[in-house]
């Protein structure tokens, strides 16, 4: 797996600055007794895990490898 670079960290930050409120906002709710709070939580799980499990097919990272695999003439391999 790739570290996440500076990009992937902004994103992921990013991220969480919406999903923590969510998932609060869903615990309060389980507090309260009210079993919509389950949904609230999915959904603030779902925006941290897709990110990394969802590939963006114009991902700089990727087409900048790609385009190196093309380039260089590696017989090792």
């Amino acid at each position: 797996m790739r570290a996440p670079g500076l990009v992937g960290t902004i994103q992921l930050a990013a991220a969480v600055v919406f999903a923590l409120p969510l998932a609060l906002f869903g615990l309060q709710w389980l507090a309260e007794g009210r079993t919509l709070g389950l949904a609230f939580l999915a959904v603030a799980g779902l925006m941290l895990l897709l990110p990394h499990f969802l590939t963006n097919p114009l991902d700089p990272a990727d087409v900048a490898e790609a385009a190196v695999g093309r380039v260089s003439d590696d017989e090792n391999e």
